[in-house]
This record gives C-alpha cells, sequence and structure tokens, in this order.
C-alpha cells in the first residue's frame, strides 16, 4: 500500500468516542499518582506505561499469550498484601464475573494510601464475548468502592457522545459503510465535548485511594 494511502487511511481510522475520552481523562490523572509500584492490571501491553510515575512496572493478565508478569485471574491474585502504590484497571471490571471480589482483591494488594485508577463501560455494544457481563452506573460503582476512601467517579462522555458512538457501531452493508468514512474524523472534535454531569455517560474513571485504618482508642 503506498505511503500517502496508509497516511489518508490512519486519519480516518479514528478511535471511538469511548477510547478518546478515556485517554484525555487518564491523561489528566495518571501523572497525578505518587511514584511507586504499579499494577497495570489487563494491560496487554501496557499503552498507559509512559503516563503512570512509578519505580516499578508490573502488568498481569489471565491470558499468557500476552506475556504478563503476574499471569492469573484478578479475583485471586497469589501475591503478597500492600505490596503494590498504583493499581491501574482500565476497562476490565466488565469483564469480570465477579467484580465485587476483584475489587476487594485490588484493596487488598494496595499499600496503605496507594491509589486505584479504574475504568470501565455504562453505554456500549457488547464486546470480548463471551465474557462480557456487567455495565455500572456511578451508583454501583460507590458501592463496590465503599472499602475505599476519597472515591471519585468521573463521567466520559455525554448523550451527544453516546448516540454517536451506537451509531457509528451499527452494522450496514459495505457500500454504506464507506459513504460514512469522511464523517469519522468527526468522532475526535465531538469527543472534545465535556460535562460534568450526565445522566447518559460512555462510561466512568474511579480514582479512589485505600487510607490506613483508624487506630482504636485504648480503653
Amino acid at each position: 500500500m503506498p505511503g500517502a494511502l496508509r497516511r489518508l487511511l490512519k486519519q480516518v481510522r479514528d478511535p471511538s468516542p469511548a477510547r478518546l475520552t478515556l485517554l484525555e481523562e487518564l491523561r489528566r490523572q495518571l501523572p497525578q499518582v505518587k511514584p511507586g509500584v504499579t499494577l497495570d492490571v489487563g494491560g496487554g501491553r501496557a499503552p498507559y506505561r509512559q503516563l503512570v510515575p512509578h519505580t516499578e512496572y508490573l502488568t498481569l493478565d489471565v491470558d499468557p499469550t500476552k506475556h504478563p508478569d503476574i499471569c492469573c485471574d484478578l479475583h485471586h491474585v497469589e501475591w503478597a498484601s500492600s505490596y503494590f502504590d498504583t493499581i491501574l484497571a482500565t476497562e476490565v471490571l466488565e469483564h469480570l464475573y465477579d467484580p465485587r471480589q476483584a475489587v476487594r482483591e485490588m484493596f487488598r494488594l494496595l499499600k496503605d494510601d496507594g491509589v486505584c485508577v479504574l475504568s470501565t463501560r455504562f453505554i456500549h455494544p457488547i464486546h470480548g464475548v463471551p465474557n462480557d457481563y456487567y455495565r455500572f452506573t456511578a451508583d454501583g460503582l460507590r458501592h463496590l468502592f465503599a472499602d475505599f476512601q476519597d472515591v471519585q467517579v468521573i463521567p466520559l462522555g455525554n448523550r451527544l457522545l453516546a448516540i454517536w458512538l451506537l451509531a457509528t457501531h451499527l452494522r450496514v452493508p459495505p457500500k454504506i459503510k464507506r459513504l460514512t468514512l469522511p464523517l469519522t474524523p468527526l468522532t475526535r472534535l465531538i469527543s472534545k465535548v465535556k460535562v460534568a454531569h450526565t445522566a447518559m455517560p460512555l462510561g466512568y474513571v474511579v480514582v479512589a485511594r485505600k487510607h490506613p485504618p483508624v487506630p482504636t482508642a485504648a480503653h
């Protein structure tokens, strides 16, 4: 394929609104974490490694073909408690059959004052079949992270982006699909629309801190 055509196709195939809004929020949140030992859950080739201040960076995945540092299921991780300063889990929670247990396990693995940065979907087509189990609301995420402190649940996108995402995922005949290609670069522009509160987000980023237990008064 000629180089000019390859570059043109790369410009046309913009990421989805879900991916763009997630990346924008991670670029805000991840540089703020304290440098330390980081665990990237389900991170594959660790695309966000450069965004995270770290002294050591480990990956965890259930798929051995991705060559993770820790190959296991997040529901039960054979690793020392209170080991990691930061846990990053992007687009993983909806693929876990027991998200409550997975969040408990991340809580166990974090040091006191450690931070979990997690993202998940609310409006999104089914993906990762057959292991796509859940969609989450802000209230549901706050409930799951009840053991943490300083929990932020940040919406990604809005009603306009939800409509755009679903429209661009429609299964249409190839001829019609080709007619829509010139419109796909608009995704980047639409993805810049951000609101603080929305009833129709694409998903959420959760930033939650594990505080040390409060000592009980001696009697």
